[in-house]
């Protein structure tokens, strides 16, 4: 503790407060705030369950011609499926992300209000028009790890 000139006061730091108040049992220990993290679903009992979850990402590669391909490809974890693919090349964009989604919830005439669709945190996957379409038009549940 140092005392304060002229004021009278005695200033000392939090940490010898604080040390000194757990010496004492006075107080428990201080603890460092920890940052809040999303909960993530639990989908270890979904993944056994054929059409309830859907992984989609999106690959990017080139050509030995330097040309630019990206395939999107949308697969069942539950049965382990390969259920539709996209193929862009060139450009990419949420829109060709929304037109396999189509194409693929389409195809396989899946009851799309159980599912649940897995993504990383891309551009195209996490964008506001493939959110609002697939939860908008087909009622999709949306995880993005």
């Amino acid at each position: 503790m140092v005392y304060g000139q002229g004021s009278g006061k005695f200033h000392c730091s939090v940490s010898i407060v604080q040390r000194t108040l757990k010496r004492n049992k006075l107080q428990p220990a201080y603890e460092i705030p920890r940052r809040k993290r999303p909960i993530k679903p639990d989908i270890r009992e979904l993944i056994n369950e054929p059409r309830k979850i859907f992984a989609y990402d999106a690959t990017e590669f080139y050509l030995v011609s330097r040309l630019r391909v990206v395939v999107i490809p949308i697969l069942d974890l539950g049965s382990r499926k390969f259920i539709n693919y996209g193929i862009r090349v060139r450009s990419f964009r949420q829109k060709d992300v929304t037109a396999i989604w189509d194409e693929a919830l389409w195809k396989e005439d899946i009851d799309s209000s159980q599912l649940t669709a897995l993504s990383d945190k891309g551009t195209q996957m996490k964008g506001s028009r493939t959110k609002a379409h697939l939860i908008g038009k087909w009622n999709v549940k949306l995880t993005l790890f």
